[in-house]
C-alpha cells in the first residue's frame, strides 16, 4: 500500500467515526427533546411502556462505548443500526403516547414528515419490534399498534377462560397474538407444560382424559419463544392457581437454548420447574438440567 492510499484509508475511517458520533449525537439531543411528550402521558400507558421509558431516559447519558456494550443490541449489529434502532423506539413512544391505536406506517410518518418517512424502519421491521416487546414485555398490539401485517398463532390444550372466550380441554386450541394483548386469560390447571414441539402438543392432547386427570394445560411455543409467548405465560401465572411447569423441548443446540428461553419467561414466578430429559427422567434444577444437555451435545 502506497502512503497516499493509507492517507486516503485513514481520513476514510475518522469520517465515517464522525458520522457516527454526529448521528448518536443528534438522537441524544431529539430524544432529550421529546421524551418531555412521552412523560405527559396518562399513567395508564405510561405503566405499559415504563420498560421502553426506563430504556430510553438510560440512553441520554450513554457514552459511544456504551451504546457499542448494550446486550439488548444483537452483537452483530451495527453502530448506525442500533442508533437507527433508538430513533424507532422513541418514535414508538411517541406515537403510542398520543394515539390510542395506530397503524406500522404511522410510526416513521409521524416521526419522519416528508416523503418516505411513513418507510423509514421497515427494513428492520421485524427485528425493531422484536427489541421493542423484549423491552416493555408486551406485545405491540397492546401498546397500540393494530395492523403489523402478521398474525401470530398460539397453539394450546387445556381449559382457558377469557372475557370474550372460553375453552375445554380435549382438541387443540389457538389463540393470535391480538387476541392475547386484548383479553385476560386465566385457567384451573395447577400444571403448565411448555413444549416447544407441535406434535408433543397434539400427540399429549388426543391422549383421552390426560389433560382433565392431571389438571393441565399445554402450550407449545414453537420454536423460539417470541414476545407474545412470554405475555401470555405471564398471564396464566399471574392469574391462575399453577403449582409446578414442566418444561420439554427438543435435545438439540436450539433446543437447549429454546429450554432457556422458556425458563426465563417464567422469572418472579414462584413454582416448581421440572426439565424431562432424553431418557425421560426428570430433573428439577435448570443447572443440572443445562449440564446434562451440554454433556449430551457432546
Amino acid at each position: 500500500m502506497g502512503y497516499l492510499l493509507y492517507v486516503q484509508l485513514i481520513n476514510k475511517q475518522n469520517d465515517a467515526e464522525r458520522d457516527v458520533i454526529d448521528q448518536f449525537t443528534f438522537y441524544q439531543s431529539e430524544a432529550a427533546r421529546r421524551m418531555e411528550e412521552i412523560m405527559c402521558i396518562p399513567d395508564e400507558r405510561m405503566l405499559q411502556l415504563k420498560g421502553l421509558t426506563v430504556f430510553l431516559t438510560d440512553s441520554l447519558a450513554w457514552s459511544m462505548s456504551t451504546l457499542k456494550d448494550q446486550a439488548v443490541f444483537p452483537a452483530k449489529w451495527s453502530v448506525s443500526k442500533r442508533i437507527h434502532s433508538l430513533h424507532f423506539l422513541l418514535a414508538f413512544g411517541m406515537i403510542s403516547c398520543t394515539k390510542e391505536i395506530f397503524d406500522w406506517k404511522e410510526i416513521g410518518a409521524q416521526y419522519y414528515p416528508g416523503i418516505g418517512g411513513s418507510k423509514a424502519f421497515d427494513l428492520s421491521k421485524i427485528e425493531f419490534l422484536n427489541m421493542l416487546e423484549t423491552l416493555s414485555g408486551q406485545p405491540a398490539e397492546a401498546l397500540g399498534m393494530i395492523s403489523g401485517g402478521q398474525i401470530t398463532p398460539i397453539y394450546f390444550a387445556g381449559t382457558l377462560e377469557g372475557k370474550w372466550s372460553n375453552y375445554q380441554a380435549g382438541p387443540v386450541h389457538a389463540l393470535t397474538n391480538i387476541s392475547v394483548s386484548q383479553d385476560e386469560y386465566s385457567t384451573p390447571a395447577t400444571t403448565l407444560w411448555l413444549v416447544e414441539n407441535r406434535a408433543v402438543l397434539t400427540r399429549m392432547s388426543a391422549e383421552p382424559h390426560f389433560l382433565q386427570e392431571t389438571n393441565s394445560i399445554i402450550v407449545c411455543v414453537d420454536g423460539h419463544i417470541r414476545s407474545v409467548h412470554r405475555y401470555f405465560i405471564r398471564q396464566l401465572m399471574n392469574s391462575s392457581s399453577i403449582g409446578q411447569v414442566i418444561l420439554w423441548s427438543d435435545y438439540d443446540e436450539a433446543g437447549l437454548q429454546i429450554a432457556r428461553e422458556m425458563y426465563q419467561s417464567l422469572s418472579g414466578h414462584d413454582v416448581r420447574h421440572k426439565w424431562i430429559c432424553p431418557d425421560h427422567s426428570i430433573l428439577t434444577s435448570w443447572p443440572e438440567y443445562q449440564q446434562r444437555m451440554e454433556d449430551l451435545l457432546q
